[in-house]
């Protein structure tokens, strides 16, 4: 693959042009002297390695004489597409390595089976197309949508007075996020639990709950069924893992398992080797990455999936702390370039998946940590913290715009469901099974419309919410009545008023 980059298109934009060869040749041309022609009008070269590509003398010839016309390995970029670990030089075409040498490449093995790639790292190789480094790539995005920001508002205001003026003669209308209720049944299963995981494992609503005893239960309309048998201790968290699986990790047992929900198989098993419990688990949509937090404060993050090698993410050292605590939640963000860590003694830590760095985050007067969320690069954090009237349940608000507002809830926030990707929004469950939905722009200084979601025959708990954004199921697990929900935007129509 052959990119040339022209800068005098489109004023000072640049534009790239791509040679693949199913377009770039026509029937009849002599297939070595248009190779040579791409190769000496383009500034990059993207050799995708493959056991085909690092066995083939065309990819191996067009790789020298692109290096004999540039001097080195100046504008070659390199991507994984096929390879066994260990990575070596092998791996790669003849002309790109050495017996003791190959090039540092992008690795993209992990989205072959989904077919997917995450933006950011497609924006890896935009950042070297364009010649600049990543974080360059990065910081022009976050300024190029501060601007745009702006000049919706510059355009919103004139906008806003013109309705105003001829509002008599036209009705007002806003976007508002709405639960409409589906179906609800009694729930099957009696038995009271501690434990408060739950994931949606389907797209009819099927979902799989966990028991204090280690069991792992899949929950079908009136019908239940165990996918395990008991284990010790309490299963802590459940996230369903690509189709027909879901994750379990449990309490006092240092396991993380992967079930088939389908053929009820254990699949997958990783045993912490300092024998310390699981207690969070994260599971990233856009590819096969899985991450796993411990009671030590320490987290297991297997990038390629249960399949591929783990790394161990230590909790970063405070001079004034001898421990963090337990990671009490774990969360990918939206566009899988950071994967944020909940320490439950208020610490929090972004690890930046792509330079492999963990940044720790101190939130101004915060003591614990209990839940977090992100979306649309804003942050939420159920806490325990200080207020101007003293210590108080807070849910603290982190908007892109290093905006930070906290706002003093009834109780502590153990789980915060997100997102609703059509419109701001998320959905907040405290310790007393309050559960409430907040429908506003994810900004620090949004109007959230509150909601509580609530019977008034219900008095005691709810145990459990779940949120799949692929099918928009919602679920709420109750003592004794399960219900089905899905999260809509509807447009109200308002009468005009000056």
């Amino acid at each position: 693959m052959f990119v040339r980059i022209d800068r005098k298109a489109r004023g000072a934009r640049r534009q790239l042009d791509v040679a693949i060869d199913y377009h770039a040749f026509s029937p009849g041309d002599s297939v070595r002297q248009t190779v040579s022609e791409k190769v000496r009008e383009s500034r990059r070269l993207i050799v995708l390695v493959s056991p085909n590509s690092a066995a083939s003398d065309w990819v191996n010839a067009e790789v020298k004489e692109f290096r004999a016309l540039n001097g080195s390995d100046a504008g070659i970029i390199t991507i994984l597409l096929e390879a066994a670990d260990p990575i070596g030089p092998a791996s790669f075409p003849p002309s790109l390595s050495s017996p003791d040498d190959f090039p540092a490449s992008i690795d993209f093995r992990a989205f072959q089976q989904s077919g997917r790639v995450p933006m950011h790292e497609l924006e890896r190789v935009y950042a070297e197309l364009l010649g600049i480094s990543y974080e360059e790539l990065r910081d022009r995005q976050r300024s190029y949508r501060a601007a745009r920001r702006r000049r919706a508002a510059l355009v919103a205001t004139p906008v806003a007075l013109g309705l105003s003026v001829v509002g008599i003669l036209a009705l007002d209308s806003q976007a508002r996020l709405v639960l409409t209720d589906i179906r609800a049944i009694e729930n099957p299963i009696s038995e009271d639990t501690f434990s408060e995981a739950i994931a949606i494992v389907g797209p009819d609503g099927r979902f799989a709950k966990g028991f204090d005893d280690g069991r792992v239960r899949l929950i079908d309309g009136k019908h239940s069924r165990d996918l395990s048998d008991p284990l010790a201790g309490i299963v802590m968290d459940l996230e369903m893992y690509e189709t027909e699986s879901v994750v379990g990790v449990a309490l006092k047992s240092p396991m993380v398992r992967l079930w088939s929900t389908a053929t009820r198989e254990m699949l997958w098993e990783y045993q912490n080797p300092l024998d310390v419990s699981f207690i969070s688990i994260a599971v990233d949509s856009g590819s096969s990455a899985l991450a796993a937090g411990a009671d030590d404060g320490r987290v297991y993050y297997w990038p390629n999936g249960p399949a591929g090698h783990v790394e161990v993410i230590d909790p970063p050292a405070l001079p004034d702390a001898d421990s963090l605590g337990r990671v009490q939640d774990l969360k990918f963000s939206e566009n899988g370039a950071n994967l944020w860590i909940a320490y439950l003694d208020g610490l929090l830590g972004r690890y930046d998946l792509i330079v492999g760095k963990l940044e720790p985050i101190a939130l101004d007067r915060v003591s614990m940590i209990y839940a977090i969320g992100e979306a649309d690069s804003t942050l939420l954090v159920g806490c325990w913290g200080e207020s101007d009237v003293g210590s108080s349940q807070q849910l603290l608000v982190r908007d892109p715009d290093g905006l930070t507002r906290i706002i003093e809830t009834s109780d502590s926030i153990y789980n915060i469901v997100l997102p609703t990707r059509r419109r701001g929004g998320f959905i907040s469950v405290s310790w007393t099974g309050e559960t409430v939905l907040w429908d506003g722009e994810m900004r620090a200084n949004a109007r959230w419309r509150r909601e509580a979601i609530a019977r008034d025959s219900i008095s005691a708990d709810v145990y459990s919410v779940a949120y799949d954004p692929s099918s928009g199921w919602l679920c709420i697990y109750e003592p004794d009545r399960i219900g089905w929900y899905r999260l809509e935007v509807r447009t109200i129509w308002n009468l005009p008023w000056f």
